[in-house]
């Protein structure tokens, strides 16, 4: 086909555009884009290439603005009911457990 020939249509470079702009715009985490890259019928490693096009440093720094936005909505993180909030929207947004959790405090 002279689209995919001429590099018109490219599953890699759709996947790293999408990875990077639902990351930029809608503030994604990786495993949100995973499941939406997935689910339009990309193949793992097209899928992973797209996600390494989310800086890493980039990506915690999102992940620290979140969680300061959320503890502003909430009031404070004291009790065991707020931290489950900031930690079930990151969730929510496709982030990783492990990156997030012990920023919280």
């Amino acid at each position: 086909m002279w689209l995919q020939e001429n590099a018109f249509l490219d599953e890699e470079r759709f996947a790293r555009s999408y990875a990077y702009g639902k990351f930029r715009s809608n503030k994604w985490g990786k495993n949100k884009i995973r499941v939406y890259l997935k689910r339009l019928g990309l193949n793992e490693n097209t899928v992973e290439d797209g996600l390494n096009e989310i800086d890493q440093e980039d990506y915690k720094n999102l992940i620290d603005k979140l969680i300061q936005k959320k503890v502003r909505e909430v009031g404070s993180i004291k009790s065991m009911n707020e931290k489950q909030k900031v930690i079930r929207f990151l969730l929510q947004k496709g982030f990783e457990h492990d990156l997030f959790i012990n920023r919280i405090h």
